[in-house]
């Protein structure tokens, strides 16, 4: 890892670990705020677009506003370690960009069983806040509830230089795989439903050329 990666990994906040009782509460809150008469639907910015690990009814692309996703959490269990810590994706609220996404309607029958998967899933540490946003999609704009990154929280990542991030993600490897797997993989998902990022297609290339050379 780089330095100034090192630096802001040992100079992170407390880590932090969500108890099933704060999980629970926050299940509570997020279907007490539900819109009334509609499915469940999440929308999936990441590896929920192609591994959900839910039942799921059916799916649909849809775009979310003044947002997009970011390499901007440390993951330290699926794709890195405490020792050498990768990058994990994120929704990160940004005025005037947007994101184009998946979203998922979960089966009613299973959505207790869901919602806590969802929740051990994604909200180990709480560095998100799960929020009902509009998406908008072919047929119109839909509310859903996705996983929006606290910029407050100890394990959110300040915007990194490339060459940084590059550095830190051709490293990490955790127990789902390398750091960059998930970023091919991730390219790979965009490109199917018609989404670019050009900056995320140049750090695959900056860190191809780390790999490489």
């Amino acid at each position: 890892m780089t330095d100034g990666g090192a630096d802001l990994w040992a100079n992170r906040g407390p880590k932090i670990k969500l108890t099933p009782e704060q999980k629970a509460a926050g299940i509570e809150r997020i279907l007490a705020e539900r819109p009334r008469g509609e499915p469940f639907r999440v929308f999936a910015f990441g590896s929920l677009m192609w591994n959900p690990e839910c039942c799921v009814a059916s799916t649909f692309a849809a775009t979310v506003h003044d947002h997009q996703r970011r390499f901007q959490i440390w993951s330290t269990r699926a794709r890195g370690t405490d020792d050498q810590p990768g990058l994990g994706l994120c929704l990160v609220p940004e005025p005037g960009q947007s994101c184009k996404g998946l979203v998922l309607e979960l089966d009613e029958d299973m959505l207790a069983e869901d919602l806590k998967r969802l929740w051990d899933r994604e909200q180990n540490s709480g560095v998100y806040r799960p929020t009902w946003i509009t998406a908008d999609s072919l047929d119109g704009p839909v509310q859903v509830m996705t996983f929006v990154v606290i910029p407050e929280h100890p394990h959110f990542v300040p915007p990194l230089p490339q060459e940084t991030m590059a550095e830190i993600m051709c490293k990490a490897v955790g127990r789902y795989g390398t750091n960059h797997d998930y970023l091919v993989r991730l390219l790979e998902t965009m490109e199917a439903l018609g989404a670019e990022d050009p900056d995320l297609a140049d750090l695959d290339a900056c860190i191809r050329a780390k790999t490489l050379g």
